[in-house]
């Protein structure tokens, strides 16, 4: 489809005119046929062939994103490059609003440069295509969700995915009865690090034969290497009986706070596994975590 020029204010040329709103002029003057303005929170170009006056209504084109907009409505001084984008400075009562390069002085991103005409500093007209604005056409109180606001939802989005994801784990010990109250090493301190800390996200432990925990001990516990340790897993004598499978949520299975609200084993520390007292009998116990090591929570 080409180009067609009307006889608007601006040189203003419209490739496909859409949805239309009503709206009340509050500038202060007469906004004229042509003129983009932003009138009830909406961005859009006055479409009445006489303009609307000031404190009456009248119909403007939403901007949209299916539209190619040419206008001389610009800072002339300004330097338009294609791809980038372009701002809008709302006018007042005496002047209409002006087409900027930059976001200075409140100007507000309205939409994505296609081309421009003249050179920088000296130019004469821009091409655009706006960006899209979420409005209620039922009530015509509207309000536009500027572009920069989605943006900055998407770059919090893309700034996390590219945080530090961590460096995944997944370990298998074995503890025997006869030596239960000797730690046995699950992640070393030093693949831990400055700053970082274990966080656990999976567990399966197994009593490996028919042989059921006895002694004096009373709990297994997987602890952190801290002065004095934070616990992560404990698992209550009773429960290691003969053949025993446990995971999250099985009975005489106990998770730590690092574990249940998400914050994490003490920075730079490693896990083990060891009983609190001494066991004369019971089948190995294999346990098998998964997890990561990551950024500790500020």
């Amino acid at each position: 489809m080409s180009m067609t020029t009307y006889g608007y204010n601006f040189d203003l040329a419209i490739r496909e005119v859409g949805d239309q709103a009503t709206v009340t002029n509050n500038l202060g003057r007469k906004a004229i046929y042509g003129e983009i303005v932003l009138l009830d929170g909406m961005y859009g170009i006055v479409m009445d062939p006489d303009g609307i006056a000031n404190d009456a209504t009248g119909r403007i084109y939403v901007l949209q994103p299916d539209t190619l907009i040419s206008t001389a409505q610009i800072n002339k001084t300004g330097a338009f490059t294609a791809g980038s984008a372009i701002y809008f400075k709302a006018g007042g009562n005496s002047a209409a609003g002006t087409l900027e390069d930059s976001d200075a002085d409140g100007a507000v991103a309205i939409g994505t440069i296609e081309s421009a005409g003249g050179e920088s500093g000296a130019q004469t007209y821009v091409v655009f295509r706006p960006y899209s604005q979420v409005v209620n056409y039922g009530v015509y109180d509207t309000r536009l969700t500027a572009v920069e606001a989605v943006l900055t939802a998407v770059k919090a989005v893309t700034d996390a995915l590219a945080e530090d994801p961590g460096i995944p784990f997944r370990k298998t010990v074995k503890l025997t009865s006869a030596k239960a109250t000797t730690p046995v090493e699950i992640i070393a301190d030093d693949d831990v690090g400055a700053g970082k800390c274990v966080y656990i996200n999976s567990l399966y432990a197994n009593v490996n034969g028919n042989d059921q925990w006895a002694g004096d001990g009373a709990v297994v516990t997987v602890q952190d290497t801290a002065t004095t340790p934070v616990a992560a897993i404990t698992f209550a004598k009773a429960q290691l009986t003969a053949n025993a499978q446990l995971m999250f949520g099985s009975t005489g299975v106990t998770l730590g706070d690092g574990i249940k609200d998400g914050t994490g084993m003490t920075e730079a520390k490693g896990i083990t596994i060891v009983a609190d007292g001494a066991f004369a009998s019971g089948s190995d116990l294999i346990v098998t975590i998964t997890g990561f090591i990551g950024d500790k929570p500020e």
